[in-house]
């Protein structure tokens, strides 16, 4: 697997090699945007494999990877600094996708935390503004590139996991929504695990195609949920979610017995800390929000997620709640997803269908 080195980033950015030419303007914002990355470029990649080795692949897009950034606007991925901290961030995420999959994962010039922050300094959920739409809309148009080329360049028709956490997952619904319901990814999405942002009925009304998880290995779905403990409140529309401990929608409590594994790695991607059974979880049938019970060293909890998120929102520590459930996942979907294609040769390589 080709993860690209801090090395490689500084000596490959300022070369200016994988950039097109200067995007105009944020047309929202009125301010001008980095360079747009040439993803024919292979440093315009946090991470592509020398060669397959597994029977199918990760479109992974990057959470917010700069939590301190205090500028309003697009991320300058040309600063190599700033690129650095995809590379790391993917070591610390990739290993829930990489035992069965191959990883692709772009830089692209994401939104600002602080975009997304309110005059309290809090980050918000859901993000609606005109100007924060645009920044949303420079980052999307980079994906939207990316998984354009790679669909062309490296898919070979293989099938394919989306998987997007925080602002990568607010980009998975982006492509979900544009090329979800028809035409490659539609006949080969294996799942969309979308963490870390609401789905609303909405988006499904919007998009009748595209359905939510209703079990552990239902394929061409959407994985989504949010963590909060019982002092978050419970406002709004209702999101759509599955508990990723016991893979149920109905609201049926799971034991922490259930948990294989809370997981934090470093940026290397070597696993630093691993708890069994860390905490229960359980979906909130008013609010749709997954309500984390039992938690192991719960204070420490608290204190992991943070300040820029309210007290009970377990946001930053989403994937490592549940790492172990969320890998061993992965590999189940895409089993059954292959056993689909070899019991159903007829098909016309068909995955949004339910098995559950």
């Amino acid at each position: 697997m080709r993860n690209l080195s801090v090395l490689l980033v500084l000596a490959l950015l300022f070369s200016g090699c994988a950039y097109a030419e200067n995007r105009d303007l944020n047309p929202a914002a009125g301010i001008e945007t980095s360079r747009i990355p040439d993803y024919a470029e292979i440093t315009s990649w946090v991470s592509v494999p020398d060669e397959p080795v597994h029977d199918a692949d990760t479109f992974f897009i990057l959470p917010t990877v700069n939590m301190r950034e205090t500028e309003v606007g697009n991320e300058d991925i040309t600063d190599a600094r700033k690129a650095a901290r995809f590379v790391k961030t993917l070591g610390m995420e990739r290993g829930i996708v990489t035992e069965s999959t191959d990883l692709y994962a772009p830089f692209y010039r994401q939104m600002t935390v602080a975009s997304a922050m309110d005059e309290n300094g809090i980050v918000q959920r859901e993000l609606d503004t005109e100007a924060v739409q645009a920044y949303l809309d420079v980052a999307y148009g980079d994906i939207r590139n990316a998984w354009l080329y790679y669909m062309e360049h490296w898919n070979r028709g293989r099938p394919v996991i989306l998987f997007g956490y925080s602002q990568g997952a607010e980009m998975v619904l982006k492509l979900l929504a544009e090329f979800g319901q028809e035409g490659p990814l539609a006949d080969q999405l294996v799942a969309a695990y979308a963490i870390g942002i609401p789905v609303r009925e909405t988006f499904l009304t919007e998009h009748p195609n595209l359905k939510m998880a209703r079990g552990e290995t239902d394929t061409g779905i959407i994985v989504s949920y949010n963590p909060v403990d019982e002092r978050m409140k419970r406002n709004g529309m209702k999101e759509l979610s599955i508990n990723p401990l016991n893979w149920r929608t109905d609201g049926t409590p799971a034991g922490k017995e259930e948990n294989l594994g809370y997981v934090t790695a470093d940026t290397n991607g070597e696993i630093t800390q691993e708890i069994p059974a860390y905490c229960g979880a359980y979906l909130d049938r008013e609010s749709g929000m997954l309500v984390v019970t039992d938690a192991v060293n719960q204070d420490e909890l608290y204190e992991s997620t943070g300040t820029l998120f309210p007290a009970g929102d377990y946001h930053m520590v989403a994937l490592n709640l549940f790492y172990r459930n969320l890998q061993k996942n992965v590999g189940e979907r895409i089993e059954t997803f292959m056993r689909q294609k070899l019991e159903n040769p007829e098909m016309e390589d068909t995955a949004l269908q339910d098995v559950a």
